[in-house]
């Protein structure tokens, strides 16, 4: 037969047996908390460090898309300003077109026996219309006008004047074209001398 040990006493021995799986657990759960804080805590860290680095990047991807709308309305700026620019080149160019035509028609004009009536220009065409008391002063006037314009001018038609205006007197059409007059699309432009 086994012998008594008072010391070993089964019962004793089941409740310090419980007792320690109860003291494992509790400690099991213990360093459980604790390692689970502990990781909570770092994870709760490194999420407001990202939750930073993702504010930083939003900030600098507005600010750049802030750049990027400033420097395209800038180029759409630059854009608008060339265009302007080409339009008054244009129009500086018409005009002194303009100029120069004016003061052709005043320079060669009067003394020569020549009267102007109409003058068009449509599209970069001149059209001109007048009287001349005779065809040498009507050929003459035509030739240094087409020296000063750089562009010839080819008669249309000549008419010989009835009892109205004379019988010497021709009405004439002459035709040229000058590609710095051109006006562009829209109704023609008139003008009388």
């Amino acid at each position: 037969m086994v012998g008594l040990n008072l010391l070993r006493f089964p019962t004793l021995e089941r409740q310090q047996q419980s007792r320690r799986r109860w003291l494992f657990i509790g400690a099991g759960l213990v360093l459980g908390g604790v390692l689970a804080a502990g990781g909570l805590s770092v994870l709760a860290g490194q999420t407001e460090q990202l939750k930073l680095q993702t504010q930083k990047v939003q900030n600098q991807l507005a600010e750049s898309k802030r750049a990027a709308q400033t420097r395209q309305q800038q180029q759409m700026d630059l854009q608008l300003v060339g265009q302007q620019l080409r339009q008054l080149t244009h129009l500086k160019s018409q005009q002194e077109a303009w100029v120069e035509m004016q003061s052709s028609l005043l320079d060669v004009i009067p003394g020569q026996g020549v009267r102007l009536q109409r003058l068009q220009v449509e599209a970069g065409r001149i059209d001109l219309q007048g009287h001349a008391a005779h065809v040498p002063a009507m050929s003459l006037v035509a030739q240094m006008l087409a020296e000063r314009w750089g562009t010839p001018l080819h008669l249309q038609s000549v008419e010989t004047g009835g009892a109205a205006t004379g019988a010497s007197a021709f009405s004439f059409a002459w035709q040229g074209q000058w590609s710095a007059l051109d006006l562009g699309p829209g109704p023609s432009r008139k003008g009388q001398p």
